[in-house]
């Protein structure tokens, strides 16, 4: 019992130091808070830019009469429903990416301990991929490795194209590799 209580406070300690997990739990944040505030947003700009085209349609076809209703319908739906499709398709967007971020972060932290089920799928995929060349524990102990280095999050096992839009914009975003780009610069 004493073995595993110090085995569980040095993972917490070697976790709570990892330099790249922060950089991680800060990028989930920023997807968090853009998935939150965002929806919002772009609901108010979408339903903003709606009522001034369907004023402007309206105006532009108006005319005394029944008619004249017709325009505004007409308006409302040419531009409503593109807009709020488009507030569907960057939500969506946003909260794969704050899920797969968490998946990552989870991935992580688990591959301390060796066991956990993100970290599992995660060891079975890589070991699939490279046709049984690595362990699970080998895994674990790349994953560990390129964490404690600081690989994972300073846009060395990134694309290229991340690695230019990193030294252009300085992102968060573009300096943290994906759970597709640790299998490939890290096991491949």
């Amino acid at each position: 019992m004493k073995k595993l209580l110090v085995t569980i406070l040095l993972i917490i300690n070697t976790v709570a130091n990892a330099s790249c997990l922060q950089d991680y739990t800060l990028r989930k944040d920023e997807l968090k808070h853009k998935a939150t505030l965002g929806l919002a947003k772009n609901t108010a700009i979408a339903t903003g830019s709606t009522g001034a085209f369907t004023l402007g349609f309206g105006y532009l076809l108006w005319s005394p009469g029944p008619m004249a209703g017709i325009s505004y319908a007409v308006g409302a739906i040419g531009w409503g429903v593109p807009a709020f499709a488009t507030v569907i398709g960057i939500e969506t967007a946003a909260l794969v990416n704050l899920a797969k971020s968490k998946k990552l972060i989870k991935i992580i932290e688990q591959s301390y301990s060796g066991e956990g089920k993100e970290f599992e799928a995660f060891a079975k995929k890589v070991i699939r991929k490279t046709d049984g060349a690595f362990s699970v524990d080998q895994v674990a102990n790349v994953v560990k490795t390129a964490d404690s280095e600081g690989k994972l999050c300073d846009a060395s096992l990134v694309s290229s194209r991340k690695q230019r839009l990193f030294k252009k914009k300085g992102k968060l975003k573009h300096k943290l590799s994906s759970k597709k780009e640790m299998i490939k610069f890290l096991f491949l």
